[in-house]
């Protein structure tokens, strides 16, 4: 069930893709056909868990409909047994839905404009503007634009203030000519520094120049847009890197908090893969009840979905924004579906005590 299940809705959003991107006049039917192979892990992280409730609520379904449900207790075997061997294929699916949120996506991410520039922008309508980017993981992030090159450690984009930012500026012949260091670099209508050592004539014979100043005007080639893109880019990572980068950047005294969410919520997501399949077999505690059709069990199974993730984004946001903590934002909702699977299955139990 669960394979039918998972093919199904992956073959329904790759063609929902596949006709939004043949509609577009910027992009070639190969560049479509690549872009969806690149984010075809991306979809896998939507299906799965969906599919994991759907073959959990069909497998019920159809032993109930078939008596087979009450041929098994008959020969000893208690709903629990069966929940734990279904538990253990459960298990199996969230390790990989982990693999493919963690590393494949990232991977697939990063091939993106590798195999095809600017492949991202054509289907997100991003401009990259000549950005070129990398991440490290000691805290540092570097940006080029043109001749200079921007280090910094934090970017918040609620109040578009970069910090403990570096630039430096190439001269025609690809030498440092100018260096500037400042705590703080905030927008509005154009960047200002606070506390700015600047160093000129770097690439000149004679001593550089060094000036002090406590608030001034900085230029910096580098757009809002191309900070926004970079720290997209961040989601390149495999979460191994991730956890590593947050981590340093909060021991230098900086917010990882949207970085945090980003590899908890892949961990959230294969947790999940076992609640929703736990979740389905709520039936297994009352096999005399009538079978359902299954075009209502997949048109109910969808609605909660689209529930779950809807409040699962809305949580998330929260705690981006910092309103709530991060392990709230990515475990909260799992711990009170935990919450009400324990309570179904406890009152489960008292009733086969009970018969």
């Amino acid at each position: 069930n669960i394979v039918a299940s998972s093919l199904s809705l992956s073959f329904l959003i790759i063609i929902g893709n596949l006709i939004s991107g043949f509609m577009r006049s910027n992009v070639t039917a190969y560049e479509v056909l690549v872009n969806q192979l690149l984010i075809f892990p991306s979809t896998l992280l939507k299906v799965f868990p969906t599919s994991c409730l759907i073959a959990s609520l069909l497998t019920t379904n159809n032993l109930i409909k078939t008596n087979q449900l009450v041929a098994i207790y008959s020969t000893g075997l208690s709903p629990f047994d069966i929940i734990k061997k279904i538990f253990h294929f459960s298990i199996f699916v969230s390790l990989l839905q982990f693999s493919i949120g963690g590393f494949l996506k990232p991977y697939s991410l990063r091939l993106k404009n590798k195999i095809i520039p600017n492949l991202d922008s054509k289907f997100r309508n991003l401009e990259a503007d000549g950005l070129m980017s990398s991440k490290i993981t000691n805290g540092k992030m570097w940006i080029k634009k043109d001749k200079q090159f921007l280090k910094y450690q934090n970017y918040r984009s609620s109040n578009k203030i970069l910090e403990n930012a570096t630039i430096y500026s190439m001269n025609e012949s690809g030498v440092i000519s100018r260096y500037l260091k400042t705590k703080k670099i905030a927008f509005n209508q154009d960047w200002f520094g606070e506390k700015i050592i600047r160093l000129h004539q770097l690439d000149d014979r004679t001593s550089p120049l060094m000036e002090l100043k406590r608030n001034q005007k900085v230029e910096l080639k580098t757009s809002i847009g191309n900070l926004q893109k970079f720290e997209q880019d961040i989601t390149t990572l495999n979460i191994k890197n991730l956890i590593d980068y947050t981590t340093n950047l909060e021991n230098s005294g900086l917010s990882g908090t949207k970085y945090k969410i980003i590899y908890l919520t892949i961990i959230s997501s294969a947790i999940n893969c076992v609640l929703f399949t736990i979740l389905g077999l709520g039936s297994l505690f009352t096999p005399s009840k009538r079978s359902s059709s299954t075009g209502l069990i997949a048109g109910l199974s969808f609605v909660f979905i689209i529930v779950f993730w809807l409040v699962e984004g809305y949580l998330a946001e929260l705690g981006k924004s910092l309103k709530i903590s991060p392990y709230y934002s990515a475990f909260g909702l799992q711990f009170c579906l935990a919450f009400l699977i324990l309570v179904k299955f406890l009152r489960g139990k008292k009733t086969t005590l009970a018969a």
